[in-house]
């Protein structure tokens, strides 16, 4: 007597989940090829009265490479993404998200990207690291599918469209943001937090030249902490830690300095108000780009500065429907670089 069909059994025999056991079964597009021809021999083999469905024509698969930390910002954009992708026929076309630990991690993002194919993607949206292993590897996926660089400068060729900011432009709008402060005397330490993105560079460039225009503003100095961000310590618990130590180290070096802004051109402004909690010098104001629940926290509790935010979701949007309109109805993008709207407040307790 043929035995009952058993995909916990299958699964377990191969090493695999349930999941991915029905999706092979169903022909969903979602597992490798090699694997879900491995899961139904096995299938034919050991169930040979178990009926399979025929393979469809397979849905067009939009893959997402994106970092996962911090986890709220990003994952407000797959949000967004699988929203705006409802608009359009769910059996003709769906997505694929593959997280990649942070923004520092070159090899792994690499190793990601090694894996995607046109055999198992039809367009990828991809969260990348400025770095010319990764360049070439996105350019070389550019050249067979379409791909869209999401929130970066990364140039990886005419082949790729991009959804992203304008530094110069954010970066003036956070010096804007200082000089509306109530503080009579702003002076400024500008905080470089990652060496490898053109997109911060751009910011700090902005800022600098904007900043310049207020007779009641001027950068006092620099400090780089890059060298321990960069290197992917814990964002909420050794990232803040180094910040604040790092702040220690400077302001026992200057024991007459009158900073009393800070101004960091990335996303760690949540980490930078809970090293100025550390150090219990919230007296400073903290400026920063990409502002979040965790900051708000700190904001909330009494700190001040202000903030400039890219405008996430408006982004997401952008990127799906680029594709999708791509993929689905072949109508060429009008452009190859979209520059999206920011939002940015002042906030002063």
């Amino acid at each position: 007597m043929q035995k009952p069909f058993s995909a916990a059994e299958v699964a377990q025999a191969l090493g695999i989940s349930e999941r991915t056991v029905y999706r092979a079964i169903k022909h969903s597009g979602l597992v490798k090829p090699s694997t879900q021809q491995k899961i139904l021999d096995y299938i034919h083999r050991h169930y040979p009265d178990q009926e399979i469905e025929s393979s469809p024509s397979r849905a067009k698969i939009i893959t997402v490479v994106s970092q996962s930390k911090p986890k709220y910002f990003w994952q407000t954009m797959i949000d967004v993404m699988h929203q705006t992708l409802s608009d359009y026929p769910t059996e003709l076309i769906r997505l694929r998200t593959v997280y990649f630990s942070g923004p520092r991690n070159e090899a792994e993002l690499c190793s990601i990207l090694a894996q995607i194919s046109p055999n198992n993607t039809d367009a990828l949206i991809v969260v990348p690291i400025d770095t010319p292993k990764c360049r070439q590897r996105i350019a070389e996926l550019s050249a067979k599918i379409p791909v869209v660089i999401f929130d970066d400068y990364c140039d990886c060729g005419s082949d790729c469209f991009a959804v992203h900011g304008d530094g110069q432009t954010e970066g003036a709008e956070a010096a804007d943001i200082v000089s509306l402060s109530t503080l009579s005397e702003k002076n400024i330490l500008i905080l470089h937090s990652l060496s490898f993105s053109c997109h911060y560079a751009d910011r700090i460039t902005g800022f600098r030249q904007r900043i310049a225009q207020y007779p009641s503003c001027r950068v006092i100095d620099e400090l780089h902490l890059d060298q321990f961000v960069d290197e992917g310590y814990n964002y909420n618990t050794a990232l803040p830690s180094m910040i604040a130590r790092k702040l220690s180290n400077y302001f026992t070096a200057h024991p007459d300095s009158d900073i009393n802004c800070l101004y960091v051109p990335d996303g760690i402004i949540a980490q930078l108000c809970a090293a100025q909690v550390k150090l219990k010098r919230t007296d400073i104001y903290c400026f920063g780009h990409e502002f979040n629940d965790s900051a708000q926290r700190f904001f909330d509790g009494g700190m001040h500065g202000g903030y400039v935010r890219g405008d996430i979701q408006f982004q997401s949007r952008t990127a799906i429907r680029l594709l999708a309109d791509k993929l689905l109805y072949n109508r060429e993008p009008e452009q190859t670089k979209y520059i999206t709207p920011f939002s940015s407040a002042l906030i002063e307790n």
